[in-house]
């Protein structure tokens, strides 16, 4: 079975990520080389149909693996303890945690000779941070994220997905995390 380092997961969650964006017209997609504040890259919008405000961004830590485990109502995701605590604190944009499920497999990606097609093989589910998320004390552990099996990203789905997370974020004064945005 293929294995892929660790540095080349960020990449293939951006590059997925990226393509979701690209297909649904958002503004910018902008990414540091790597992040050392937990964000990975802001998806940034001038408009956006449905929402008042102008010129936003939503902030996103990826990850990709094959350890996410499916569960009756969602899935699970374990993220070590350092990574939840750099995306908490107080923030003026939304945050979003997006892991890309990747075949046991390993075979990721494809290509379709017969119909000239790359095709991606994986799945992005979303979790948006509670806006009263705090840091964990112990940093060599792991948090378990818990995620709705409704929470994904596809190319129909993601720019709903973006209005109701920047809505949510900006209406709600006490928002409670991502459970059925």
């Amino acid at each position: 079975m293929k294995k892929i380092k660790s540095i080349h997961q960020e990449d293939i969650s951006l590059a997925y990520l990226k393509m979701l964006a690209a297909y649904n017209d958002v503004t910018k997609v902008s990414h540091g080389d790597r992040d050392h504040d937990g964000v990975d890259c802001q998806l940034k919008f001038e408009k956006l149909e449905g929402v008042e405000l102008e010129n936003f961004q939503i902030n996103i830590q990826v990850k990709s693996s094959v350890n996410v485990v499916e569960k009756k109502d969602g899935f699970s995701y374990n993220l070590e303890t350092k990574n939840y605590n750099k995306f908490c604190g107080k923030s003026m944009n939304p945050r979003v945690f997006a892991i890309l499920q990747l075949p046991r497999d390993m075979k990721w990606v494809d290509f379709d000779e017969e119909n000239n097609q790359l095709l991606a093989r994986s799945k992005m589910f979303w979790y948006v941070l509670p806006k009263d998320a705090v840091k964990l004390p112990n940093e060599k552990s792991t948090k378990a994220i818990n995620i709705p099996k409704e929470n994904y990203w596809s190319v129909d789905n993601f720019l709903e997905v973006c209005r109701n997370i920047v809505n949510e974020f900006f209406s709600s004064e006490d928002s409670k995390g991502s459970e059925k945005i």
